[in-house]
């Protein structure tokens, strides 16, 4: 763009209200009177320019005297603005912080044989497979699967405790597999977090499987 314009540009931006809208709204009845002038004097001089238009600080009260500005926001609309993008923020953190903290409260307990191997293949998706251990099994619930099942299968002679965390937030699921004996987790509004299974047997021995499967 032409030095000299440029230059006439800027001081009239100097010129402006500090309130962007008005910047803008000024800067474009600018352009449009410019349109016209620059047909007949491509390359402008800052004199022409300010023969044709006034200085910079002159023009910008010709515009503002031809358009109608918005009124500065007061000191109440821009807290109210401030409060509201507060709010936002704060409300977002929240839905959030839920989704992944939220209790799990509809589950239910079967037996083993209440899921044949057909069940299972025709309506979950396995997730694990593993043995009784003292090691902790984890896995995090992925979005858009809304339900999981934990099959146990306890051939220990005592009974083994399971505990299932899944938010620093809510007491976890803790619940006994007797001994030679099977348990089914079934919940049906999984939180989409990381799940931990942990293990614990009375006489310190864990002999057993677990399977966790998902569903949407």
């Amino acid at each position: 763009m032409n030095p000299d314009l440029l230059q006439y540009r800027k001081e009239l931006l100097a010129a402006c209200p500090k309130n962007r809208k008005a910047k803008r709204m000024l800067c474009k009845e600018f352009d449009l009177s410019l349109q016209p002038f620059l047909e007949d004097i491509p390359s402008p001089t800052y004199q022409d320019l300010t023969d044709a238009f006034g200085s910079p600080p002159n023009m910008v009260q010709t515009l503002l005297d031809s358009i109608h500005l918005p009124p500065p926001l007061s000191r109440k609309q821009k807290l109210g603005i401030a409060l509201g993008v507060v709010c936002t923020i704060l409300c977002i953190i929240f839905l959030v912080f839920y989704s992944f903290n939220r209790p799990e409260n509809n589950l239910s307990f079967g037996d083993v044989s209440d899921y044949p191997l057909s069940r299972l293949c025709d309506e979950f998706v396995f997730y694990d497979n593993e043995t009784f251990n003292y090691k902790d099994i984890d896995w995090t619930q992925p979005r858009g699967y809304h339900r999981y099942l934990v099959l146990l299968n306890n051939t220990g002679s005592c009974p083994v405790q399971i505990t299932i965390r899944y938010s620093k937030y809510q007491d976890p699921h803790v619940f006994q597999v007797p001994e030679n004996g099977s348990t089914a987790l079934l919940v049906q509004d999984a939180n989409h977090s990381k799940h931990t299974i942990a293990f614990d047997s009375p006489d310190g021995a864990l002999s057993g499987t677990v399977k966790v499967l998902i569903q949407k």
